[in-house]
């Protein structure tokens, strides 16, 4: 490797190794202010002669190696994945999907023996059950730790009261009619993991219509299996949700917004996933449509509906999120307009 000839060409070496280190949207500044430092100590170190390369060598080693004064410069989200102002958060929620994922792969497996499909040796049951638990715990990791990861990288402000936070800017104590019980997004986060645990491994042994002993699942499970990533984003969606819901415990305006995004996702990715081709078993419908024949009760409305099933659910749900995101932001701007009203005249 040849050796620098100057001062200045040892000085912009050492700021390129420094540079490189850093993350890129603080490298072009850090390398300015190292430059004036340099530039600094040099003057202080020489005066007004010109400085030589021993100057320069001195004055960069007392600033340590390249690997040293860029580690002081990183940000420290930047050192790890999940920080310690979040990490106690992290386990909390982290324990709890966990437990929830368990308990609802376990139960569902448990009513899949009940209502066997086919007759599965048992070691087999067994075998795809542990498999199940396997990829349940790793998604459920995963999905966790993405979350938090998200909110580290962007600086989301996940506790009222943090090292730096200024006392003064704290939140007012809730009203009652304001403050979200802590076990209510546990509850959520447990149901949903529940939900998707049994509509994502075993949609074809419980939800099933018997006919004469003869089991027919509802869902298609090649169909279910060949999207599971809507299913897992939909419970991604959610995540963040629940997570302000705990930490903060009251409603706000930061809580409305993630909401407001929260079903939107939601609602697009169930609008796209029960307009799936094949999602019903036909040999479900074709089973349906004879039994209400027999039976003379296939009305023209019913064959409507049944025609149209996937447009009523999805209008079901596009319901059921817009009043929950409604309920949301008028709690929100209730909390929001009761404070700045006590903030402007505090005897309210």
């Amino acid at each position: 490797m040849p050796q620098p000839t100057n001062p200045q060409e040892l000085i912009e070496r050492y700021l390129y190794a420094v540079g490189r280190r850093l993350p890129a949207k603080i490298r072009k500044e850090t390398e300015k202010e190292l430059r004036s430092l340099i530039d600094d100590l040099l003057e202080e170190r020489c005066g007004e002669s010109p400085p030589s390369e021993s100057d320069a060598m001195e004055i960069l080693t007392k600033l340590g190696t390249p690997a040293e004064l860029a580690g002081k410069y990183i940000p420290d989200s930047f050192n790890h994945l999940i920080g310690p102002s979040y990490y106690r958060y992290y386990k909390t929620i982290l324990a709890i999907v966990l437990a929830s994922a368990a308990f609802g792969i376990l139960v569902s497996s448990f009513l899949a023996i009940l209502v066997p499909s086919d007759t599965t040796p048992w070691y087999q049951l067994l075998g795809n059950l542990l498999s199940d638990l396997s990829v349940g715990m790793l998604a459920a990791v995963g999905a966790v730790t993405l979350v938090f990861a998200l909110f580290e990288r962007r600086g989301e402000r996940l506790q009222p009261f943090t090292p730096g936070y200024e006392i003064a800017n704290l939140p007012p104590v809730p009203k009652e009619n304001e403050r979200i019980p802590r076990h209510e997004p546990i509850l959520e986060i447990s149901i949903s993991l529940f939900l998707l645990g049994m509509f994502f491994f075993f949609s074809d042994s419980l939800l099933v219509y018997i006919q004469d002993s003869h089991i027919i699942p509802i869902f298609s499970r090649e169909v279910i299996l060949n999207h599971r990533f809507l299913l897992c984003l939909a419970f991604l969606a959610g995540i963040p949700v629940e997570l302000l819901k705990w930490i903060d415990g009251r409603y706000s305006l930061r809580l409305a917004a993630v909401v407001l995004v929260s079903n939107l996702a939601n609602g697009l990715l169930s609008a796209y996933f029960f307009r799936l081709p094949g999602l019903i078993n036909p040999e479900f419908w074709q089973t349906i449509e004879t039994v209400l024949r027999e039976k003379g009760a296939l009305s023209p409305t019913l064959e409507a509906v049944f025609q149209h099933w996937s447009s009523f659910l999805i209008a079901t749900i596009c319901i059921g999120l817009a009043v929950d995101a409604g309920v949301t932001l008028f709690r929100s701007l209730r909390s929001y307009a009761l404070n700045k009203a006590e903030k402007l005249n505090p005897q309210l």
